[in-house]
């Protein structure tokens, strides 16, 4: 049984909406799908029972629009205001969406003459304004300064539901003569992990930006808008799998065209060579183009004498020498270009980039990469790169390399040189060969120093807004000393880093803490690669939540040093003696060779994932695991090297939804039947899978009811298959002996079958495959018949 729901649902394409239905059929019958829509078309296409949503009431109205309109004001201080406000809010018609935009118009309206005039307009007796507009939402565009209207009117390109970051729709902006973004309109999505803050906006007010760009911005979707390609300045281009040449044939004709840009999906493919070669020299008006995330920096920019943005950002498929030559060529011939994101240059060598030359390039934003640092003569030639000058770059990547010359003493100079602006708030530097570190990098968020000769770490400590630093490949040093704190004046140090990682540090042998509360939002360590490393880590780290130790045997882990952090997150590896935090809720052991039991006391009791890798004593003696104690455990992963013994009662809690077995001699079946809530499983490498098939996994399976995903990986004893019918996503894998599937082997219910690497299975099942199976994967299978049937569609 199951819930899902689906929010804010446009797409009223019925075939897509059967597909989607078909994948539910087998579904129980007290199951139940949601989905909100705004259009009722929608809605009917399946023929299912709708729910109208009522508006809100006028009182809830009014609170809503007050809350955004009159934040710093006293209604009752100002009962115009009220007044006119809560005719206003009524007007809006119960509709969140409209209160709110309206209310941030209202909010910079001070004088009540404003309110009222808002109030008296002639829109609000219309019932909806072109399309379906929302009369508030016209108003709120009709109040904006005709800059910011066409500002407004550009973002018709993006499409429906795409995150759009601030910086590219600026970028667009500049290229086009536009200089500001509208206050009100566009929904801000703050910075994840994985993605900087970025704009959204709402379904209706994308329709509004597609109605004030009067057909001059448009969306190339799959299937849809290129009967109006005729009449477009400024395109977006997104398309599914298969090819992109035959739908953009038609910009042929666009010579008019402004601007093109890509917009990068999960599914999208990068541009293919014709289209670059072939349909993009004839865009000869272009302002503007995206070529983020492509694979290819094509020659026919070269002839776009009108460019004046170029997005390069996230290239990094591309060959490093062939892009930095390149670069270098089809910059000196774009004339027009004002803005260039993601630069990466090549210096010295044949064709490469002089230091002036660099100097000279004040149309570089965002992120900039410089390589083969070390073709740098001295300082005066670095001085010459003017890159204190270059203030609209916030993300820098040095990088020397490919000489073993001991040339220390000049690349700190030369690094002394290329002092960059104080707006830099990331940093990379890799192959630096001087002893020591400048000063300079004073304003830095991020910092990376990757395989450095500086003897010592400098004092990065005084970095006040250092938030993520990695220091990795730096072979020479031998301690972190008080040094890389900065003053030792009683203020915490680092106070606002947040992640930090040493890697491939070999002669790394202490670390010197201060003990005075450095590091004191530290969320994520990481330690790989330090086998010298001996002591303790630094104390009170109490907002650790995530600790990864790789490869540092000498290391001491005490539990005093975490007992008050929320640790949620562990990974020891190589570890000779371990300690186990008592808030752990995921703990994974690798290569722990010497370890041959938990500590006393056994292990944390919110345990909820846990993986042994390669922990060959710790797994034949067994010892103080008592893993059936711990009722969160949700995972369990062991991945061993075949040398156990059966042991009958090795017990695991009920709660275990997935499990993951490798290498083991053998899989108690009485084990698996108390495992209830198992939904997925795992198996590789099993000697005895075969004997286990015949005498009672398959009844030991029948007892699993909630399994829904069954692996089977390197078992070469395999040869039959018996399954639950419950069953519904089936993987097997390097089975060489595996030669038929039976009639009975497929349940009906099965939804993915993926078979790979089987080399003497012969047949599937005569009768064709389940109904249910939606999505068939079968490769180098040689003995197989290419004919699959199937009960229904394709």
């Amino acid at each position: 049984m199951f819930l899902v729901v689906l929010d804010d649902v446009w797409n009223d394409d019925y075939n897509e909406w059967d597909d989607l239905r078909n994948l539910f059929v087998q579904g129980d019958m007290e199951s139940k799908i949601i989905v909100t829509i705004r259009k009722e078309n929608v809605a009917l296409i399946m023929g299912s029972r709708t729910i109208n949503v009522g508006t809100l009431s006028s009182e809830v109205s009014w609170d809503l629009f007050k809350r955004h309109s009159l934040e710093n004001r006293d209604p009752e201080e100002h009962p115009k205001f009220e007044e006119f406000g809560r005719k206003i809010a009524d007007k809006c018609k119960g509709l969140p969406l409209a209160l709110k935009t309206l209310a941030g118009i209202l909010r910079y309206k001070s004088e009540v003459e404003e309110w009222r005039d808002i109030l008296s307009r002639k829109i609000w007796d219309q019932p909806s304004c072109l399309n379906g507009i929302l009369p508030a939402l016209m108003l709120s565009y009709n109040d904006l300064p005709p800059d910011l209207k066409r500002c407004f009117a550009y973002c018709a390109i993006y499409p429906k539901d795409y995150l759009f970051c601030k910086d590219q729709v600026i970028y667009l902006w500049i290229a086009n003569s536009l200089v500001q973004q509208s206050r009100s309109l566009f929904e801000r999505v703050p910075e994840s992990e994985w993605k900087p803050e970025g704009f959204l906006m709402h379904d209706l007010v994308n329709d509004l930006a597609q109605i004030a760009s009067s057909k001059l911005c448009i969306r190339l979707e799959e299937n849809k808008g290129s009967h109006m390609l005729e009449q477009s300045w400024h395109m977006s281009y997104s398309m599914g799998e298969g090819g992109d040449f035959e739908q953009l044939k038609p910009l042929y004709k666009l010579q008019q065209l402004r601007t093109l840009l890509l917009i990068d999906t999960d599914y999208s493919p990068p541009l293919t060579k014709r289209v670059l070669h072939n349909i993009l020299p004839r865009l000869t008006s272009l302002r503007a183009l995206s070529l983020s995330n492509n694979w290819i920096l094509p020659d026919s920019i070269c002839v776009l004498y009108n460019l004046e943005t170029l997005l390069l950002s996230h290239c990094s498929n591309l060959k490093d020498n062939t892009f930095s030559l390149k670069m270098l060529l089809h910059l000196s011939k774009l004339k027009s270009l004002q803005v260039l994101v993601g630069a990466k240059l090549l210096l010295g060598g044949h064709g490469g980039l002089r230091m002036e030359d660099l100097g000279e390039l004040h149309n570089l934003y965002r992120s900039l990469s410089i390589l083969e640092l070390q073709n740098v003569v001295d300082r005066r030639e670095a001085l010459k790169a003017n890159f204190w000058g270059k203030n609209h770059v916030d993300k820098l990547s040095l990088e020397w390399s490919g000489s073993t010359a001991d040339n220390s003493q000049t690349e700190r100079d030369i690094l002394d040189e290329l002092c960059p602006h104080t707006n830099i708030k990331e940093l990379q530097i890799t192959g630096y060969r001087g002893t020591k570190f400048p000063n300079w990098p004073a304003s830095l968020s991020f910092l990376e120093l990757v395989k450095l000769s500086i003897d010592s770490l400098p004092a990065l400590g005084q970095l006040p807004s250092l938030k993520f630093l990695f220091i990795r490949r730096m072979h020479r040093i031998t301690e972190v000393t008080e040094e890389f704190y900065g003053s030792s004046s009683s203020e915490k140090h680092l106070n606002s880093l947040e992640k930090l990682e040493f890697e491939d540090m070999p002669e790394w042998k202490q670390w010197h803490v201060l003990g005075s509360g450095e590091f004191p939002i530290l969320e994520n360590l990481s330690i790989e690669t330090c086998p010298k490393l001996i002591g303790k880590l630094p104390e009170n780290l109490y907002s650790l939540t995530e600790l990864r130790i790789s490869r540092c045997p000498e290391l001491n882990l005490e539990t005093p040093l975490f007992d008050e952090a929320e640790l949620f997150t562990s990974q020891l590896k190589g570890m000779k003696h371990i300690e186990l935090l008592p808030s752990l809720k995921e703990l994974e052991l690798l290569d722990c060779a010497e370890i041959e039991s938990f500590p006393e006391g056994g292990m944390p009791f919110n345990l909820q994932q846990l993986r042994i890798g390669n922990c060959k004593k710790l797994v034949n003696s067994r010892k103080e695991w008592c893993l059936h104690r711990l009722p969160y455990l949700r995972k369990f992963v062991i991945e061993h090297d075949g040398s156990d013994e059966e042991i009958e009662h090795w017990e695991l809690p009920c709660s275990i939804q997935r499990l993951e077995v490798s290498n083991l001699k053998t899989l108690s079946t009485q084990l698996l039947k108390s495992l209830t809530s198992l939904e997925d499983l795992r198996i590789g490498n099993l000697p005895q899978i075969q004997s286990m098939l015949e005498e009672g996994l398959p009844s030991s399976l029948s007892h699993l009811t909630s399994l829904q995903s069954l692996g089977i990986f390197s078992c070469h004893q395999l040869q039959s298959l018996s399954l639950p019918s419950s069953l519904s996503e089936l993987n097997i894998e390097d089975c060489p002996n595996l030669q038929s599937l039976s009639e009975s082997a497929l349940p009906s219910s099965l939804y993915e079958l993926t078979i790979a690497r089987c080399a003497n299975l012969q047949s599937l099942p005569a009768k064709g495959m389940p109904s249910s199976l939606s999505e068939l994967d079968i490769s180098n299978c040689p003995f197989l018949k290419p004919l699959l049937e199937f009960d229904k569609g394709d």
